[in-house]
């Protein structure tokens, strides 16, 4: 009976595994065929993408290149100058110009008897003979686009011209591949028509500009490049196995050679990378098989033991054959989207074509003038320079990458300039309408400008009419802008003199309206050249274009959008009278906008030349802060720690001003100012201006006897220690010795030219949009203290409401945003904490060791850093602390707030870098 039992449990255990095993083989050819199948299939398809993707590029190109000839072809100049045969003027414009900026290797004009009357070759220009060698490959060309019949015919651009007084012209473009002379090249062919009425009859059958482009193997590496073709070449061994082939045929049906490229098999490399899982997967088979099989011969009592593990092995080999079938899912859906991908690519291609053809010629302008320059460079430019940026640099070094950025950015500002019209075109443009302050729009603009005016000399300036209402609603994005276009364009054609802006308003029918007027000095523009204006593409003549550059739709873009907002802009000029460009848009008066500006700033010395300049301050934060302002306008800085390393430094350079802090370790900038005066030569009369955080009245009288030739406080505003640099050094100052004005050696000489050198400061202070502060004044011979007076100052402390001194002050660290780069001002805010730490520190050992003087000086550099980056409550807890330290006793008075403030201060920074 046992024998007979274990018999049938041996037997049935057979019956189990043969199943399982015929399954097993079955599921493993199963799978290992439909991978074999679905990699040929992909593989098949991906070669037809790439076939395709191929003959499209190069057809688009083709296409690209006849709509890119248009602005030379379609030209009243042209025209007149082929009809004349004016060679020399052909040879001129046409042959280089075809061959230099757009990389045609030959050119002919065609007369309308199909005779070649001028011929253009690299190096050869001038040659009439080189035409008959390709024109009989080139005839059914001629004859599309002059018959409009042939095989060629589908491929022709036609885009037709209302050129005014009834004529009308219809331009045509035909673009092909062809076998010229042996080599593979891209023909484009464009009838040479007038843009404006002309007095006699338009040419029935008009003059045609043949060019030729090679597509040889640099043109081929680029293509490939682009699509992703490795080793793109001509005349491909078809033979080998290692590359992908295509026939190219031109429009007449000539074969003109096979490309090959390095072949893709997505699918063959799909199976390479399943390859270790498979054969992982297979292996667990076979050994589950054979453990199957051993285990079909124990006995019959451990089948219900071991089946239990049996089953667990089986739940983990169907998960990993779930996630190997869903690894496989996503590997063919990702397939799918990309297959999907590319018909919409070639969709798209498809509907962009039929698109331009029906385009208005607005938009034909626009596209074929400006997509080239846009889409090419940025992405590669943009990204290397931002990594670049990231990667550790010395000073040098990143300053270069810096300014590579910037010109990067410039080349953005085209860009936005497309944009923008293009979403004027379309109608995207939405108008917010929100509160401002029309003055403190225009001051923004002369800010951001201000450099561009002082490197050309010029001066800038704004101001508001009386009875300008000072809140309005409306867009004031967008009317910054308009005005920062007519500014621009101001400065830009300007040479010498002013460039103003002038805001006002009036009444109108029951309407508000904002009047906005940018008068220069410039050039000035004809009434005939007036005409052209606010239209897309142009400015005043084409010889204007091609000395001072840009993309002309400025203007075009800043009249459509005051149309959308529902005003009017116009323009009044006289040729070397200078212009002024005017606008008007409606708007309602509002109860509260941003911020308000005090008063008209005034014009603004720019000194015409880059200076070399050294600062002496001991806080990092502030040497950053200043080398900052000061390289943003072009000067060269060298920074220093203390008075002994200043007097070092102008012995050793040349420099032509000195910015010097008063409080510094081991020598403070008054001892360094007398060492200075006393060196020999033109050394002892360098201008050096004082750099301190106490505003008190008499300091300034003060630091002029010692020798300083100017005084500005902290925290520290760009206007104002530019036009400080500009009254000691002047605006045409040359380094030959030449004193600057207001200096004699020592600094001022007198009581009353130091008197009038604080009014003029004063004068400069007022004009700033400062908070009041009050100083008290007190007299340094009677030891009197009068009553407090209210004066404008750089040192003023922003209150709130609650009479609390802001944490941050919003404006302030605005009006860093618009001086500093933002990886800069990131920088300096990230420095102020560990900064104003070690100075807190500092304050605390000084008070231990009772040395109440140095724990003054600490806080004195403390409300100095602080007040530069607008950090309110800071400087005013360390103003505190300096002025009203008395005893040690006091510490835990005064400390407590500066150490909150200090805290509050650096999670607040921490957030805002």
């Amino acid at each position: 009976m046992t024998e007979f039992a274990f018999d049938f449990r041996r037997h049935a255990t057979t019956v189990t595994v043969v199943p399982v095993l015929v399954l097993v083989g079955a599921a493993i050819l199963l799978v290992a065929g439909s991978l074999y199948w679905g990699m040929r299939e992909t593989d098949r398809l991906a070669l037809y993408r790439q076939r395709e993707t191929i003959g499209n590029a190069i057809h688009q190109y083709g296409q690209s290149l006849a709509r890119e000839l248009k602005p030379n072809t379609v030209w009243d100049e042209g025209y007149q100058k082929a009809k004349d045969g004016d060679l020399k003027w052909l040879d001129e414009y046409y042959g280089p110009y075809l061959d230099n900026l757009l990389g045609y290797k030959r050119a002919y004009v065609l007369d309308s008897a199909g005779s070649s009357i001028y011929s253009y070759a690299t190096g050869g220009g001038g040659r009439t003979s080189d035409y008959s060698a390709v024109k009989d490959q080139l005839t059914d060309l001629v004859e599309a686009i002059r018959t409009g019949t042939g095989p060629a015919a589908g491929s022709l651009i036609e885009t037709p011209f209302d050129l005014g007084e009834g004529q009308k012209i219809v331009h045509r473009a035909i673009s092909d591949i062809r076998m010229l002379e042996g080599i593979p090249s891209m023909v484009v062919i464009s009838t040479i028509d007038p843009d404006v009425p002309q007095p006699d009859p338009i040419l029935e059958v008009p003059f045609l500009l043949v060019a030729v482009m090679e597509l040889d193997q640099s043109f081929l590496a680029d293509l490939g490049k682009t699509f992703g073709f490795a080793k793109l070449q001509w005349e491909a061994v078809k033979d080998d196995p290692t590359l992908s082939t295509r026939a190219m045929v031109s429009l007449d049906g000539r074969d003109i050679g096979t490309l090959g490229w390095s072949k893709r098999q997505p699918g063959q490399d799909m199976i390479v990378n399943m390859a270790p899982g498979l054969s992982a997967a297979l292996g667990v088979l076979l050994l589950l098989a054979a453990y199957l099989i051993r285990r079909g011969r124990i006995e019959a009592a451990l089948i219900a033991a071991k089946s239990h593990e049996l089953q667990v092995l089986n739940q983990e080999l169907e998960k990993r054959v779930e996630q190997r079938t869903v690894q496989l899912m996503l590997t063919m859906r990702e397939l799918e989207r990309q297959n999907t991908s590319l018909a919409t690519q070639a969709g798209d291609l498809a509907k962009a074509k039929a698109s331009a053809e029906a385009a208005n010629q607005v938009k034909s302008d626009f596209l074929s003038t400006m997509s080239h320059e846009i889409r090419t460079p940025m992405n590669g430019v943009m990204g290397l320079l931002g990594l670049l940026l990231e990667s550790d640099l010395d000073p040098e070094q990143r300053a270069f990458a810096t300014t590579a950025r910037e010109s990067a950015e410039g080349l953005l500002t085209v860009l936005n300039d497309i944009l923008d019209y293009s979403k004027l075109e379309v109608g995207k443009v939405e108008l917010e309408k929100i509160g401002f302050n029309p003055g403190h729009l225009a001051h923004s603009v002369v800010h951001l400008l201000r450099p561009r005016a002082c490197a050309k000399g010029l001066q800038l300036h704004f101001d508001i009419m009386p009875g300008v209402p000072r809140y309005v609603m409306g867009d004031p994005t967008r009317l910054r802008q308009i005005l920062f276009n007519l500014v621009g364009n101001s400065i830009k054609f300007t040479h010498k003199g002013t460039v103003g802006i002038t805001v006002g308003s009036r009444e109108n029918d029951g309407r508000l309206w904002l009047e906005f007027s940018v008068k220069d000095t410039g050039i000035g523009i004809s009434r005939q050249q007036q005409a052209k204006l606010f239209k897309r593409f142009v400015q005043a003549d084409s010889s204007t274009t091609r000395r001072y550059g840009g993309t002309g739709l400025g203007l075009a873009i800043s009249k459509q959008l005051v149309d959308i907002m529902g005003g009017e802009i116009g323009v009044e000029s006289e040729p070397r009278q200078g212009s002024r460009f005017w606008f008007t848009v409606p708007c309602t008066v509002a109860e509260q906008g941003d911020e308000d500006v005090v008063g008209p700033v005034q014009d603004e010395v720019c000194v015409s030349r880059k200076l070399r300049i050294l600062v002496a301050e001991d806080s990092h934060v502030n040497q950053l802060f200043i080398k900052a302002l000061l390289e943003r306008d072009g000067h060269t800085v060298d920074v220093v720690g203390n008075g002994a390393e200043a007097v070092l430094s102008v012995q050793r350079f040349d420099y032509d001003v000195v910015l010097m802090d008063l409080q510094m370790p081991e020598m403070d900038g008054a001892t360094a100012t007398t060492l200075i005066r006393n060196l020999h030569g033109p050394l002892a009369r360098i201008p050096i201006i004082a750099l301190t955080a106490n505003a008190m009245s008499g300091q300034r009288e003060e630091h002029l006897r010692q020798g300083m030739d100017d005084y500005i406080t902290k925290p520290v505003k760009a206007p104002v220690l530019m036009a400080a640099i500009a009254r000691v050094v002047g605006p045409a100052a040359e380094k030959d010795g030449k004193e600057s004005p207001g200096q004699d050696g020592g600094g001022l000489s007198s009581a009353a030219d130091a008197k009038e050198g604080h009014e003029g400061m004063s004068t400069t202070l007022e004009a700033e949009p400062f908070e009041a502060c009050s100083v008290a004044a007190v007299d340094g011979e009677a030891g009197a203290v009068p009553a407090p007076v209210t004066a404008p100052c750089n040192g003023a402390v922003a209150q709130p409401p609650s009479g609390e001194p802001v944490l941050i002050d919003d404006q302030a660290i605005d009006g860093l945003r618009d001086m500093l780069s933002e990886d800069k001002l990131r920088h300096i805010l990230g420095r102020v904490p560990p900064e104003a730490g070690a100075q807190l520190n500092a304050i605390k050992t000084a008070i231990a060791g009772g040395d109440l003087d140095t724990a003054r000086r600490a806080a004195h550099k403390l409300k100095g850093m602080a007040g530069n980056i607008g950090a309110r409550r800071l400087a005013d807890a360390a103003r505190r602390v300096e002025l009203e330290f008395r005893d040690a006793d006091t510490m835990s008075v005064h400390l407590a707030p500066l150490e909150k403030a200090l805290e509050d201060t650096a999670a607040e920074l921490r957030r805002l870098a």
